[in-house]
């Protein structure tokens, strides 16, 4: 188990405030030790195990934490940020699927024509989205600003210079929509993995590892049943369940790894969604602190690159 000092010995990132800030999309880095003296003082069972949780994330290696947006998207959002931030974006699954914006915008009128409930796409009944026009121009624009993003990372300078970016693209733009709109434009892929999933059980073809049991939901039955009853609900009024997390890993063509602190010392400590094994490359790094709230893990040395391209960064807004 690891002594507080050695999480003493890491430091802020010089630009963070000095609290967290939940409004933010991605929080600024900020040291285990302190994010801990600010939300995790009390003298509770579970206040000790989370202390302990991150404690053993020091002994790991991980030193700092982005505080994600609380809210029904935390999960997407937690891992797209990450996705972003993998070494070689350009050996993305997901980023391999798109091409401009232009070109990623095309395939989007096919799917409505083959799964024409998508009409019933409610965009987690977000008010930024209302009056936008109808369910296939939205996701057109969610579809491309998702694109956008993407390549603008890929071509960035470094990788840490494509993840700062990124943040300060989420956290500036006056508008949360900008935000909203790259999570609906993931579960957008997120059904067309599912769909293809779907076709796989249709013919009788074994389904990946850990989606299996996917469509014996009574929930989720078809692929209507899991629009409806599953999807629009994602950002609205709940977040992905844990099989759907694997749909997530899927969908981003990564391999996630929950640490998920508040079970420290218990066997799902550490969870991988899919599971099986993966190279190290193709796999990113969440801690949760419960099944909503997931934050992003990262070691001093990402920090000290993070400091250094936000040194030398100009914020490019979205539209």
């Amino acid at each position: 188990m690891a002594s507080i000092n050695h999480l003493e010995e890491t430091t802020d990132f010089p630009l963070t405030e000095p609290s967290v800030n939940p409004r933010l999309s991605v929080g600024y880095p900020i040291t285990f030790k302190n994010y801990i003296a600010q939300e995790w003082l009390g003298k509770t069972d579970t206040a000790d195990r989370i202390r302990k949780g991150y404690n053993e994330l020091g002994v790991l290696g991980y030193t700092h934490l982005l505080q994600i947006r609380g809210d029904n998207y935390c999960a997407i959002r937690s891992n797209l940020f990450q996705t972003f931030s993998i070494e070689n974006l350009t050996d993305c699954p997901l980023l391999a699927k798109m091409g401009c914006p232009e070109k990623v915008q095309e395939c989007v009128g096919p799917i409505f024509e083959k799964y024409p409930f998508l009409e019933k796409w409610s965009f987690a009944n977000k008010e930024e989205f209302h009056e936008l026009g109808d369910a296939i121009s939205v996701l057109k624009m969610c579809v491309g600003n998702l694109a956008y993003e993407l390549n603008k990372v890929r071509t960035a300078t470094t990788r840490m210079d494509g993840r700062v970016y990124f943040l300060h693209n989420l956290n500036s733009n006056p508008s949360e929509r900008f935000d909203f709109s790259l999570m609906e434009a993931i579960k957008f892929y997120m059904f067309v993995k599912s769909a293809e999933f779907w076709e796989l059980s249709q013919t009788g073809e074994e389904l990946p590892n850990g989606m299996e049991h996917f469509f014996l939901r009574e929930t989720s039955l078809s692929l209507e049943d899991f629009l409806i009853n599953h999807l629009n609900n994602v950002g609205s009024i709940g977040g992905l369940e844990m099989i759907e997390m694997v749909l997530l890993g899927y969908t981003l063509g990564m391999q996630i790894r929950v640490y998920r602190i508040s079970s420290f010392g218990k066997e799902d400590f550490i969870t991988y969604y899919p599971p099986g094994n993966y190279p190290n490359e193709r796999i990113i790094n969440i801690s949760a602190e419960d099944d909503r709230h997931y934050n992003v893990i990262t070691t001093l040395n990402d920090v000290e690159e993070f400091h250094l391209s936000t040194n030398t960064y100009s914020v490019e807004p979205s539209v």
